[in-house]
């Protein structure tokens, strides 16, 4: 595999990945199934700016691959944001900066509930494709 430079495409979530209900700021795909199909990574950056009610852009889920969820603010020392995230049935309030590792089969969700700045999500998925659909396409492994 060669060195691949990718500019961001700017696509919503909703229609696109399961459980995603809302948008709030804008995405940026750099890394999936369609850009870098022979990869092993998905990589979206959602940009979001003066939150000030809770946004939540997804049902809680599980995954086949392990993932990180990164949110990093926008003031001074990345700090500027203030997040709620669920792993596994229990919640923590968080502020960023701050990375979370969710292992495979882990059921999670999070909530922005206020501030501005930036949410990363990385994958490692096999051809970038994070949430296959069972039944059709490739084969995946079975959630623990």
């Amino acid at each position: 595999m060669s060195v691949k430079i990718i500019r961001p495409e700017v696509r919503p979530a909703v229609g696109e990945l399961k459980k995603h209900v809302s948008e709030l700021g804008r995405r940026f795909v750099f890394f999936d199934k369609n850009t870098f199909p022979e990869g092993n990574i998905y990589l979206i950056v959602r940009e979001v700016l003066n939150v000030t009610e809770p946004y939540q852009s997804a049902e809680l889920r599980r995954h086949t691959v392990d993932s990180i969820m990164l949110f990093l603010g926008k003031d001074e020392g990345l700090s500027g944001m203030l997040v709620e995230v669920e792993i596994d049935g229990k919640k923590y309030t968080l502020e960023s900066p701050v990375a979370v590792y969710v292992p495979a089969g882990t059921w999670h969700t999070y909530r922005i509930l206020k501030g501005s700045g930036i949410y990363m999500k990385i994958v490692f998925a096999p051809h970038g494709d994070y949430y296959p659909i069972r039944g059709l396409g490739r084969k995946t492994p079975p959630l623990p």
